[in-house]
């Protein structure tokens, strides 16, 4: 949760969403934050085709 940028790792846990799977298959990947204009969470989750990453943009700092 947070902003949602390249620097903060994002696309680090969506790499390594697989392993995670493997170990945890019920595992859901929740990807949250503000938006900063940057595309790359959203071009990777949707190469990994698979429902359990869920992404939700423009959450308020209040509801974090």
């Amino acid at each position: 949760m947070g902003r949602l940028a390249a620097y903060k790792g994002v696309d680090t846990l969506l790499d390594a969403a697989p392993v995670l799977w493997r170990a945890h298959p019920d595992l859901t990947v929740l990807v949250a934050g503000s938006s900063t204009g940057w595309t790359g969470h959203r071009r990777r989750a949707a190469s990994l085709g698979d429902d359990r990453v869920v992404i939700r943009e423009d959450v308020a700092r209040d509801d974090i």
